[in-house]
């Protein structure tokens, strides 16, 4: 059975359900108004563009969801637009994807209005793919991620497994342009009748305020909310019902996991995975938890260690490859179906995964390999640090030296000497910071990572 048709019957299902709540407005929205609006949507779609794709550039709204449906029920394949890319970016996307059409709202006019829809008439078909999410827009090289049905079927149902709540609230902070947004904020409460609560921009106090009075229960976010939750005022309480707290999209520091339990009394889950694996490889339940680890493969999915620590993994949720890229899609994915990550980890003899570091982004300094994230995870071990981020920058002895960019907490003052210090007692000499930056603040990606390549200018 296809997505759309089981999204069909989760909203006759439960037809007189909550499906959405926006957030800003207080708007609700059940799974039988939902169904009608989309189908609406779709016919009006359906005489406007000839094009399989479908480009949406929406927040986490109700339009979002309502033009999502709507574009899988006339057949067409939905590419989401990250908003906050620069015009150029997207326009490389919109003419990588061949769209000549873009759902969007007023605020979104300037960016809309300057993208130039590719000419002619001849598009390449993408029949029966309800997805393409692009995880680059470099004019170079832009990267498509196909997922097919089953791709995300097989994940949600992972997912559903291993989220075993009778009753789910969830509080939709992940921007749907992501696949961990939408496969896991998305479409996986859709699928099970839950509630999803929609805020357009992240807002500690506000989203903590929601979360009470809408009684969310789950919540899948990344370390940078998590963490912005904790430094904010509103701290000192629980934050809602609660149940279950999923992290993933880049590795969970220590100190966030202790700041959960000493101030809330919550134990958060982490998980991994990437866009091409529709996203979810593994993940950290109630019934199955490891500190440190990012839990074990989902139901459906292999992993195994390679020789030099690559993380390679296998199952239904693996891509159906990279949009016109064939040379690249045969770089990734084996003859025999392995997806190569470009993650280096390790499992343990219970089948816990632990992520090590990422192969693009290992240093290599005199000689030895040295992952930021080690490095990252002993600076965080100070009282005194907020933030920071590992790079390796060039060396002409070395090769590569270490810098760590640190953003300190406001009220301590800290030298680089110190930090320094700190990391000689804790880490071998050569993984010790050569140099320490300090930041007011770090730049981030639209869901929360460290954007390291702009440390680098």
């Amino acid at each position: 059975m296809l997505l759309t048709d089981l999204l069909v019957n989760s909203c006759r299902n439960y037809r007189d359900k909550t499906a959405l709540i926006e957030g800003e407005t207080g708007f609700t929205l059940t799974y039988g108004e939902l169904l009608n609006q989309a189908k609406s949507f779709s016919a009006r779609l359906a005489v406007a563009t000839a094009s399989p794709n479908i480009g949406i550039l929406l927040p986490n709204s109700k339009e979002f969801v309502i033009s999502f449906l709507g574009a899988l029920l006339c057949g067409k394949t939905v590419v989401p637009l990250n908003y906050l890319l620069n015009q150029q970016e997207i326009n490389c996307i919109v003419k990588d994807a061949n769209i000549d059409l873009i759902i969007t709202q007023s605020s979104f006019n300037e960016i809309a209005k300057t993208v130039a829809p590719p000419t002619g008439t001849s598009f390449t078909g993408t029949a029966g793919l309800p997805l393409i999410l692009y995880t680059s827009g470099t004019c170079n090289q832009p990267k498509g991620v196909m997922l097919s049905n089953n791709n995300l079927l097989a994940n949600i149902k992972s997912l559903s497994e291993a989220v075993t709540i009778k009753e789910f609230t969830f509080m939709g902070i992940l921007p749907y342009f992501h696949a961990f947004g939408l496969t896991c904020g998305l479409l996986t409460p859709l699928l099970s009748g839950a509630a999803i609560v929609l805020t357009k921009r992240f807002n500690p106090a506000q989203a903590a305020e929601l979360m009470e009075r809408h009684h969310v229960n789950v919540m899948l976010t990344v370390p940078s909310v998590y963490r912005a939750f904790l430094r904010a005022p509103e701290n000192n309480r629980p934050l809602g019902k609660i149940q279950f707290l999923i992290s993933g999209g880049e590795g969970l520091p220590k100190d966030i996991t202790e700041g959960y339990k000493r101030h809330f009394n919550q134990t958060i889950y982490e998980g991994y995975g990437l866009t091409e694996t529709s996203p979810v490889i593994s993940l950290n339940t109630p019934a199955n938890y490891r500190f440190g680890s990012v839990g074990k493969p989902v139901s459906g999915v292999t992993v195994k260690i390679m020789e030099d620590g690559e993380i390679w993994v296998k199952g239904p949720n693996i891509m159906e490859g990279y949009y016109n890229q064939p040379e690249l899609t045969a770089e990734v994915i084996t003859q025999d179906g392995w997806f190569k990550t470009g993650d280096i980890g390790r499992q343990d003899e219970d089948g816990f995964l632990y992520i090590t570091g990422r192969k693009k982004e290992m240093i290599i300094s005199a000689g030895e390999n040295i992952f930021p994230s080690e490095v990252e995870c002993v600076l965080y071990e100070h009282p005194g640090i907020a933030e920071c981020a590992v790079i390796g920058i060039p060396d002409k002895t070395r090769g590569e030296a270490i810098k760590a960019f640190v953003v300190a907490k406001d009220t301590c003052g800290i030298l680089p000497e110190e930090l320094k210090s700190f990391c000689r007692e804790r880490l071998a000499p050569y993984k010790v910071p050569a140099q320490v930056e300090f930041r007011a603040q770090l730049p981030h990606g639209p869901t929360g990572k460290v954007l390291k390549k702009t440390l680098e200018c």
